[in-house]
Formats: structure tokens, C-alpha cells, sequence
């Protein structure tokens, strides 16, 4: 089938398009990838408080059902935050020069 020269530019547009929104797609991945770092990067700071402040009442009550409990809690979310902030730096790292 043969294409004619104003197909042939409309499909270069779409191309162009294409390409266009795909690279703007990629540079807002990366953004949203460096707020990651970034955000979970603080979270240790806005938190240290009442992290330190649960380990606290854990070890003064030890038989405290509940705050053995929250600090099993916080114990698990500390380490998925570990690695989800881990992942996020190697994702960014990996882009770093792209």
C-alpha cells in the first residue's frame, strides 16, 4: 500500500508526539523518584521522637501487651522503610547521568 506524502507527515507528528510525551513521562519519573529519596530521607528526623519514645516505654514495661506490641509494629515498619528508602536511592542512583 502505498503512502501518501500528507499520511507520511501526519504519522511523523504522531512520532514526534510520541516521543515527546515519552521523554516528559521519563523526566517526571525521575523527579518523582529524587522527592522519594528526598522525603524518605527525613523521615528519621520527623520521627525520631516517637520512635525513641515507644523503644522507651517498651523496655520500662516489658509486659505491657500494647506497647510490646507497637514497637514489634514499629520494628517491622523500620525495616521496610530501610529497604523502600534503599531501593529508592539505587533507582536514583541508577538514573544519576541519564
Amino acid at each position: 500500500m502505498a503512502v501518501t506524502y500528507s499520511q507520511a507527515d501526519v504519522a511523523l507528528t504522531e512520532i514526534a508526539s510520541g516521543i515527546n510525551q515519552n521523554s516528559n513521562g521519563l523526566v517526571s519519573a525521575k523527579q518523582q523518584i529524587s522527592s522519594a529519596v528526598s522525603n524518605l530521607a527525613a523521615m528519621p528526623t520527623r520521627y525520631a521522637e516517637v520512635l525513641a519514645a515507644i523503644d522507651a516505654a517498651a523496655a520500662a514495661m516489658p509486659t505491657d501487651t500494647a506497647y510490646k506490641n507497637m514497637k514489634a509494629r514499629k520494628d517491622k515498619l523500620v525495616a521496610d522503610f530501610t529497604a523502600l528508602k534503599a531501593t529508592a536511592q539505587a533507582m536514583l542512583d541508577a538514573l544519576t547521568g541519564i
